[in-house]
């Protein structure tokens, strides 16, 4: 199996207990799981290969819960159709194969193909974040996961629209893209977006500069603000009064 993988899975015995393998299926082309990466186990019986193992996937799919038996006829629910002759390879092309069709079982979910290939788009993402054991486990391809993330962030960043203000300012629109993948219902957290007036600035100064002045210049003010209260219930009334007069005297 490690020596000659099957098409789009790989997998290795844990060093820690030799009986609970690590897979890791990458998502096929032309599936709603295309690009993802998904990582399980195969716990097998002490007595394998003549009683099968059990079967989970642990990142979020869409397809199946995570961290729960699956109910397939290469897992540990169908003793009696077991084959001692199937190998680890032959019980995760079957996994793959399976978890392609629209087959319901035990263990299995229904989603739409956007809510599976949004998953997908997010797996890599929540196996670094989230998923301890795939970063024991896979240490290349945490380290290879990170490099994208930070990727695709930086894309995000610099691809972040500015759009105009009043009296020539600009808006700079930041995006925080750093959000992470919570939990096994695939919930989205973290991003978030800004927008800054930087009309106040040199027309040299970038938006960058504008972000923090902007951020500062509101801080300051509500600060003073909040610590004359008092004055500026005074200023408000003494701008009545004075308004009053005015329009008195004129009349």
């Amino acid at each position: 199996m490690q020596e000659s993988p099957p098409p789009f899975i790989t997998a290795h015995p844990s060093e820690k207990n030799i009986l609970i393998w690590h897979y890791l299926i990458t998502g096929p082309p032309s599936t709603p799981y295309e690009g993802g990466q998904y990582h399980g186990t195969l716990t097998f019986p002490p007595d394998y290969p003549y009683k099968p193992p059990a079967i989970r996937m642990i990142t979020p799919s869409g397809r199946f819960q995570t961290n729960t038996r699956l109910c397939l006829s290469i897992s540990d629910y169908h003793p009696k159709t077991w084959n001692p002759a199937w190998s680890v390879s032959t019980i995760l092309t079957g996994l793959l194969s399976f978890m392609t069709s629209d087959e319901l079982t035990t263990g299995a979910l229904r989603s739409t193909n956007d809510e599976k290939a949004k998953l997908a788009e997010l797996s890599r993402e929540w196996n670094v974040r989230q998923n301890r054991k795939f970063v024991e486990e896979f240490p290349t391809e945490a380290a290879e996961n990170e490099a994208y993330i930070v990727e695709r962030i930086r894309k995000a960043r610099s691809s972040a629209p500015v759009a105009a203000v009043g009296n020539g300012g600009v808006a700079a629109i930041a995006v925080h893209a750093d959000g992470v993948l919570n939990g096994t219902n695939g919930v989205r957290s973290g991003g978030q977006l800004g927008v800054f007036d930087t009309s106040a600035l040199g027309s040299g100064k970038s938006a960058a500069n504008g972000m923090g002045a902007g951020t500062k210049r509101v801080a300051a003010n509500e600060s003073w603000i909040g610590t004359h209260k008092a004055l500026c219930a005074v200023l408000v009334v003494l701008v009545c009064v004075i308004a009053n007069r005015v329009a008195s005297s004129n009349t």
